[in-house]
């Protein structure tokens, strides 16, 4: 739906400012229609965006467009920055989209609303992966099974595979260094 609105937004700016010859021109910026393939802006003389046939839209050093994609950004220069706000202004959104994303001021984290509650997106609802636990500078596992390191099989609790360094085993009240 937003897609077929902005599609009538740009077709309906096009119409009102195009000209005789099909293209629209002033102070360097230009916007004219493609065919029926799609309509291209320029700055300078250079395309800065499309609007395909299809609703795609595109902005930045225009490139082919990708098939899959409804919005595409491409630069060599630039970054793509996302809504920023407080955990209090994510809150004051009414009904959001599950797959909203916004970058989270008050955490400095990414985070997404899953259709039932904002997460991090690097973390679940209750703080951890469910694999790993991290607190402080610490790690560890929350997995009931084995854990391996280099290898994808482990056997025992702990399985470390090759490599060098020291391995600190506990079991209860024993420890014991290794080499």
């Amino acid at each position: 739906m937003v897609t077929k609105l902005l599609e009538k937004l740009l077709l309906t700016f096009l119409v009102v400012f195009t000209s005789a010859a099909g293209a629209f021109s002033q102070s360097g910026t230009r916007v004219e229609a493609q065919g029926t393939d799609s309509i291209l802006f320029y700055n300078n003389n250079v395309k800065t965006a499309a609007l395909s046939n299809t609703g795609s839209f595109r902005l930045g050093t225009i490139e082919a467009f990708q098939a899959t994609a409804l919005f595409q950004l491409n630069s060599a220069s630039q970054g793509f920055l996302a809504p920023r706000m407080t955990t209090t202004d994510r809150g004051n959104i009414v009904a959001p989209a599950t797959g909203l994303l916004i970058y989270n001021t008050t955490t400095n984290q990414f985070d997404y609303y899953d259709g039932a509650a904002w997460l991090s997106v690097f973390s679940s609802a209750t703080g951890n992966d469910g694999d790993w636990t991290v607190s402080g500078s610490n790690m560890y596992s929350a997995v009931s099974g084995n854990v391996g390191i280099g290898t994808a099989t482990p056997s025992a609790k702990l399985h470390v595979s090759g490599g060098d360094g020291i391995m600190m085993v506990e079991n209860g009240n024993n420890s014991s260094e290794m080499q």
